[in-house]
Parts: C-alpha cells; sequence; structure tokens
C-alpha cells in the first residue's frame, strides 16, 4: 500500500481546487462556449443553451469534487479538512471573480448575457463547492483519521 504523504493545508487545497474547481469545469465551458458560439445564431437557443451548459457544470463541479475528495484522502494526511475546504474555496472565489471581470464582454446583447450569467454563477457555484467539499474531503473512509 501507498504511504500517505503529509503536506501542508494550502497545498492540499490547492489540489482539490485545481482538480475539482478548475479541470473539468473549465475544459467544459472553453469547449462548450465555442460550440454554442459556432452553431447557434438564434437568440432563444442560445440562452437555453447557455442555461444547459451552466446546469451541466455544477454536475461537473459535484463528480470533480468527488473525485478530487478521494484521490486527497488516499494520497494526503489530512490534518483539519474544514481549514482545506476555505482555503480551496478562497482559492476557487479569487480565481473565478478575477477571471470573470477580465474576461466580461459586453460588446453585443449576446455576449453580455453569458457573461451576465456567468457573474451570476459565481454566486451559486461557490458556496456549492463550498458544502459539497466540506461534506466529502476526509469523509471517503469509514472511519476519519487525523494522523500527525
Amino acid at each position: 500500500m501507498k504511504k500517505k504523504q503529509q503536506v501542508k493545508d494550502w497545498q492540499i487545497a490547492l489540489i482539490h481546487w485545481l482538480l475539482a474547481g478548475i479541470a473539468a469545469p473549465f475544459l467544459f465551458s472553453l469547449v462548450f462556449g465555442q460550440t454554442v458560439e459556432d452553431i447557434a445564431e438564434n437568440f432563444g437557443v442560445i440562452v437555453w443553451l447557455a442555461i444547459l451548459g451552466e446546469a451541466v457544470k455544477f454536475f461537473l463541479v459535484w463528480v470533480s469534487i468527488i473525485y478530487s475528495a478521494k484521490f486527497i484522502t488516499k494520497n494526503f494526511i489530512i490534518k483539519d479538512n474544514a481549514t482545506i475546504v476555505k482555503i480551496s474555496t478562497a482559492y476557487l472565489c479569487v480565481f473565478l471573480v478575477i477571471f470573470r471581470i477580465i474576461f466580461f464582454d459586453g460588446s453585443s446583447v449576446m455576449n453580455y448575457i453569458f457573461s451576465s450569467m456567468h457573474l451570476i454563477s459565481l454566486l451559486v457555484i461557490v458556496p456549492f463547492f463550498y458544502f459539497f467539499s466540506k461534506n466529502q474531503i476526509g469523509n471517503n473512509e469509514k472511519a476519519i483519521r487525523y494522523e500527525d
């Protein structure tokens, strides 16, 4: 059996943030956004596809949190899962706010709607990420062990 590594909480939080908060949702948004932009010309269809994309992104974040929590629990000694969750949520919040501000596009109605929907989804995704991470990190094993 592979021995668990002991690293600082902020490093585990960084790994969790990258796996659960960035990798799958960001790649999906990139691919889905380009696909929608290329194929949809009707305004109503674009809005419905954007809503569908946000729903799929939430599902991907949920699945990514489960994967990340299993990976972290398997490979690292967890001293304080509450600290890890708070730090990773702060990483996610800061990254998403900066990313959305930099790439906010109000040049056309369609771009303004997409950018506005992304900003509104921040109000939902950050607490979603926090609460699901809080329930998953360190809770994958039958007995939670805090090792020194």
